[in-house]
Parts: C-alpha cells; structure tokens; sequence
C-alpha cells in the first residue's frame, strides 16, 4: 500500500531523546514489570530474549492438537470395526488415553497462562548492567546512525515504541528491557517531547475537519491517473496525494482529463481563476519543492511574529519577548528579508515583517512591523505551500503581491486555507519549550563562561570575557546572547555593552561550580 506521510522527525534527535527521556524517568519512577519465563543473553554485539514460555506454550498446543488427532480417529476406527469387540475395546483405550494427554496438555497450557501474567514490581531489585549501559551510551553518541546490527540490538533491548501527535506536537513512548538477576523485566513505558512540533501535513490536516477524508485507496488512484495524463511529474502528483486538502488533486484532474469535480466540493474551490491557479502550480514540468512527498512546513517563529504584528503598528524584539522567549533574536530580523535555505528543492520563506527603522538606543534596535494586504489588514496566515508562493494570506483570503507572482489580484483562496494558521498561544508553547531545551544543555564553553565570576560580578565587555575564555576578539558574542535569552546574565545599554550576572544567573553557576 501506499502510505501518506503525515510527518517528519529527525533521527539524530529521536534517539538521544530516548536516552535522556529514559535516565530522567528511572531517576523520577516508572513502572517495572516482570517477565516470567524470559531469559535474555547478550553476544558480542546484540542481545537476545528467549522468550521461553512462549516455548513451552507452543510445546502444549502441538500435544493437544495431536491428542485431539488421536481421539479422533480412534472413534473412526471403532466404528468401523464395531462387530468385532476386542478391536473396538483397543480403540476405545487409546481414544481414552488421547483424552487423558488432552486434560494433561490443556492444565499445562492454563498453568502456562498463569505463569504469562506479567506482575508489577514495587520493591527493590538487582539489574544487569553489561548490555544496557553501553547500549544507551551507544544511543547518545551515535547520531542517528546506527548499523544493522546495533538497530536488532536495539529491538531487542526496547520491545515497544510509538508515537502519538498531540496537539500539534510528536510525543515518542517506549518501553526498555533489562537484565536482572532474576531474568528479564521491562521499564515503562516512558514518554518524552520530541524536539519541535509536527512540522509536515498532519499538524495541516489535524485542524482540517471540515476536510472529507477520501480514504488511502482514492488517493493512489488519483497519484496513479495525475502521472499517466502526463502533465504532472510524479513530484507533483506525489505532494496532490499527500496534500490535506484533498480537493487539490481533483481540481488538476479535472483540468487535465477532463474529469467530473466531486459533489462535495464548494463554490470557493471551483472558481475559475483560483482553479486555473492551482493548475499553472502543478502541471509546470519543473515544479520542485520538498523531498518525501511534504506538503507544508510550518514556522512557529514567524507565525508568533505575524499574529503579534496584526495586533502592534510597529514593534521591536523586546516588545516581541514580552509575549515569548525568543530562542534567537536575528530570526525576527532575518524575517524581513527573504531567507535562505540549505535545501535546494526546498523555496525559500518570503518576508515575514517589514523593516521600518533602526532606533538610535536599545538592544533590539531594529523597528518592524507587519506585511499589509491591499485591503489595508496585516496579513497573518503563515504557510509554506506550493501554491502560496507569498507565504503569507490575509484573512480576506488574498496572497499578498499577486502582481510579482502572476496571480490575478481577484483570486481569493478558499476558506479552509485560513486553517493553515497556527494557534498564538500553540506558537508560545513552541518557543517557551525551545529556550527550555537550550536551557537544559549550555554546553561545556556556556559552563565555563558562567563560571567566571570575577568578571561577571562586576561586569565585564565582550572582549575580556573572549580573552579569559582563550578566544579572539568578540567570538564569544552569539553565546553571550544566548546567555542572555536565559535569563543568566544581563547586558547594559552602553557601547560596549557590560555583561553581568541576574539572580538567576548566579544561582545558576553556583549550581555548575557544585556539579564540578
């Protein structure tokens, strides 16, 4: 079957995450269960359970299905040989003795039953540590890459894991299994936040309930008939399927091969500007965008600026960091200008904000202020899709800058689209759980910076602390900054800037010179 991708997480943060995740719930408490019956032991480079009543399981149902033989055919046979009775009294004894091994078989199996109940352990116990330890160390480091024999270790090691999407976020849950003395227990499960929030067409189509659902089936045909009319790449083809509205690939279709538009469909998508839009997008032989058939990528960052922007004239970065923490304060200025990507197939974000000017004082100088529509709103929809090359909507339903892009200014797109906007306060749970990421590991110079206390407690300029730390000039100045969106360390108004501690701060090194 074809399968729809809903999302994307990044291995190299998926398996460091289950690492940390797992040391932060053994230290807090998590449930531990008993295998009965389960042995595991551990080769040069993977480790294997046995589960051994599952052995013995299998061991019982092949008697009883071989009693159940035996009986059966020895009722046959009696009957067949019913005027001779001493022939018929032998049948009858085996078929006796075949009921006989079936209670035996039968009372074995309920006692396998009981064994297999999994029990919770509340008190203490001894674990082996040989196979688990280096395991997860191996985890830490690795990545996200990991041999074929290092990941049938690790299946082995973890039995269970899942991921759930929760309001707009991938949640990870896994189970471990572990040696002990007394055999093979399981730890969990656990769960942790994978780093960032769905990112790909199920945080889109998680709002879109308005949105039939065609179903898996209707979607491989319409991938199948978009490629063969031979006017849509499989690039294409491959985003319409995957697309969360699913009225996409039945515009193109309709365009293409003349096909009948579904009942279903409003007004607002038959429009024949905004259709003949749709279609200019997906049949140009050389449309590109992102790899693995993604629709939309979403910026928690830019849809805070733009919804703020909707409710302020103009504002700075710290008016900003009133509402959130900011992560990194040069994205909001980056963000009124076009940005730039690593990822060739991948466009690159349109301005979000407009520069208005630079104020003569202050730490976040730069003044800015939302893109407006020419119906005079701030237009607040972010969204990076194919078809909204702007990525930005107003709610009236135009994309801003229609004339550079060579979309009729008339067109307005449909009413779902206003559904690609992310929740304000969804966008500050995002950027409050980036800083207490970044928060949880500063990194080895970010320790050592802190502990300068010499310098930090009466204040010292970029350059002293770059010459104590063994840099040169102001390299230290991006960590400093990040420092200071933790709320460790505070930077004056003056040129050049004085960096001290907060409270905060200098809890927060007394805490570091404690753990050494």
């Amino acid at each position: 079957m074809e399968a729809q991708v809903v999302g994307y997480v990044k291995k190299d943060e998926m398996f460091p995450g289950l690492v940390d995740a797992f040391i932060a719930a053994c230290r807090t408490g998590l449930p531990v269960h008993r295998r009965p019956g389960h042995s595991t032991f551990s080769g040069a480079h993977t480790g294997t359970t046995v589960d051994v009543l599952a052995q013995r399981r299998r061991l019982q149902e092949g008697v009883i299905l071989e009693a159940r033989k035996k009986i059966k055919n020895a009722i046959r046979r009696e009957i067949e040989v019913e005027d001779d009775d001493e022939t018929a009294e032998l049948y009858r004894g085996a078929a006796a003795e075949a009921r006989e091994e079936l209670r035996s078989a039968r009372a074995a199996l309920a006692q396998i039953e009981a064994d297999a109940k999994v029990p919770t352990t509340t008190g203490p116990f001894d674990a082996l540590t040989h196979v688990i330890v280096p395991a997860m160390a191996r985890l830490k480091m690795s990545g996200g890459v990991l041999s074929q024999e290092e990941v049938q270790a690790l299946e082995a090691i973890i039995p269970s894991f899942s991921m759930e999407l929760r309001s707009g976020k991938w949640w990870a849950i896994a189970t471990v299994r572990i040696n002990t003395v007394e055999g093979v227990a399981d730890l969990g499960p656990f769960e942790w936040a994978i780093s960032g929030r769905a990112r790909g067409t199920a945080r889109v189509a998680a709002q879109l309930d308005t949105v039939p659902d065609v179903g898996a089936a209707s979607r491989r045909r319409l991938f199948g008939d978009l490629v063969r009319s031979g006017r849509v790449t499989e690039d294409a083809a491959t985003i319409l399927r995957n697309a969360p509205f699913v009225q996409l690939p039945y515009l193109v279709l309709h365009s293409v091969r003349g096909e009948e538009l579904p009942q279903w469909m409003g007004e607002e998508w038959r429009e024949p500007r905004f259709v003949s839009w749709i279609v200019s997008i997906y049949t140009d032989p050389k449309f590109r965008w992102m790899n693995n058939g993604m629709y939309a990528t979403v910026s928690y960052s830019r849809q805070f600026a733009a919804t703020f922007a909707a409710k302020q004239e103009e504002f700075t970065v710290s008016d900003l960091a009133e509402c959130a923490p900011i992560p990194r304060a040069s994205a909001y200025h980056q963000m009124t200008r076009p940005s730039s990507t690593k990822y060739s197939k991948i466009r690159p974000f349109e301005p979000t904000l407009e520069l208005v000017g630079v104020l003569p004082t202050g730490i976040h100088r730069h003044v800015m202020r939302g893109c407006k529509c020419v119906c005079g709103q701030v237009a607040s929809i972010v969204t990076h899709v194919p078809e909204v090359p702007r990525d930005l909507l107003c709610d009236c339903g135009r994309m801003l800058d229609t004339e550079r892009f060579g979309l009729d200014a008339a067109v307005r797109f449909p009413e779902e689209y206003k559904l690609l906007r992310l929740p304000f306060d969804e966008c500050v749970d995002e950027l409050t759980d980036r800083v207490a990421a970044q928060r949880d590991v500063p990194g080895a110079v970010g320790r050592r910076l802190m502990l300068l206390s010499d310098l930090l407690e009466d204040g010292a300029t970029d350059l002293r602390i770059a010459t104590a730390l063994g840099g040169k000039g102001t390299s230290q100045s991006t960590l400093l900054g990040k420092l200071e969106q933790f709320g460790w360390l505070r930077r004056s108004d003056t040129r050049p800037a004085i960096w001290t501690y907060t409270d905060e701060g200098r809890a927060q090194a007394a805490r570091f010179a404690a753990d050494g």
